[in-house]
């Protein structure tokens, strides 16, 4: 519910900061994703349930591929000047979008219009600065850390790490005892 609220509010606001909208035409809204898969299905029910709620505003969803892709799709048409009107980018590309100047930041046409209450706070304070919300949370991912029990035994290593600290001293004894080829690695797809 959350989520089509601040869809809702991100699109009202886009619409009524625009010169060119007139009101007895239906407004057009360009939506670019990177939500591919079973993730497409789910934002086209968001964009649906909005569309079907909104006679005068239509959102057309459009998969522009991965997160990177859809990163530097928005900034090519941001410098070309025919920008969507909405982008998701991952969490770390916020930074580069406002460096590139790309975005307006959702503070700036949000704050005070939306109770971010049942957002998680972490999640909030990862796409703001200085107290200032920059971009809109849509699908923050969860970071997982697993460990192979098998490399572990291999490396006689009985413990489970509990800290930074151990993963570093855990994975070094690993990669020394010819266990595995690396001590850590990212599955994070960039």
């Amino acid at each position: 519910m959350l989520k089509k609220s601040i869809i809702i509010l991100t699109l009202v606001t886009l619409f009524a900061f625009s010169a060119a909208m007139v009101s007895a035409q239906t407004i057009e809204l360009e939506f670019w994703h990177a939500m591919s898969g079973g993730r497409t299905a789910a934002v086209e029910k968001i964009v649906d349930g909005f569309n079907a709620e909104h006679d005068d505003i239509n959102v057309t969803a459009q998969f522009t591929g991965s997160y990177a892709e859809t990163l530097t799709q928005g900034i090519s048409a941001v410098r070309s000047g025919n920008p969507p009107h909405i982008i998701q980018v991952y969490e770390v590309g916020t930074q580069t979008m406002l460096d590139s100047e790309a975005i307006v930041p959702v503070y700036e046409i949000a704050e005070g219009k939306i109770d971010f209450g049942s957002v998680i706070q972490p999640i909030l304070n990862y796409y703001s600065v200085d107290g200032h919300l920059y971009s809109m949370p849509f699908n923050s991912s969860t970071a997982m850390l697993y460990y192979n029990k098998d490399a572990f035994a291999e490396a006689g290593i009985a413990a489970v790490p509990e800290t930074w600290a151990d993963i570093e001293e855990m994975g070094l004894q690993i990669i020394n005892s010819g266990a595995a080829n690396h001590g850590l690695s990212f599955g994070w797809p960039a």
